[in-house]
């Protein structure tokens, strides 16, 4: 039940909440992006180095941590949630398979509903949220039996 309620929480902020997300990154990006960012680190390599260059100023930390971390953080509970739901992912790497699927989707269900970029960035970086939370989980469950036990079921 919280897998759905989490994943319907991403589709909401990423296609239906107008003035969260894409209001405040794309409006960075269009100086330099199109549509589609095909070159990997390019989009996080822009908002690290604007950052530092505009050093507080016009809303580029909220722009950097929206964007890079924001990303990360996004599917931090895919890595979390998924391993407990579906006991054959909980190995990193079948579990990042299906978080590198599922975020490329994503970007381009953004493209294909004109709601945003398709972003190689984005799915970089979701990419490692999704490994940090089954890391995070997989530490976790190791140090509390009755956790480690339960995943085993």
């Amino acid at each position: 039940m919280l897998l759905i309620v989490y994943l319907g929480v991403v589709l909401y902020f990423l296609f239906l909440y107008q003035g969260g997300y894409f209001s405040h990154v794309n409006r960075l990006e269009d100086d330099v992006q199109h549509f589609i960012n095909l070159i990997p680190f390019k989009t996080i390599t822009f908002y690290i180095s604007h950052a530092w260059e505009a050093k507080g100023r016009h809303n580029t930390d909220r722009e950097l941590l929206l964007n890079i971390f924001g990303n990360i953080l996004l599917f931090f509970p895919f890595g979390v949630l998924v391993p407990l739901v579906f006991r054959k992912l909980q190995k990193a790497r079948h579990l990042l398979a299906l978080a590198l699927g599922f975020s490329f989707l994503l970007e381009f269900a953004q493209i294909l509903f004109n709601v945003g970029n398709f972003d190689i960035d984005d799915i970089i970086l979701n990419t490692l949220g999704a490994l940090l939370g089954v890391k995070g989980l997989q530490t976790f469950t190791g140090k509390i039996p009755l956790a480690r036990n339960q995943l085993k079921k």
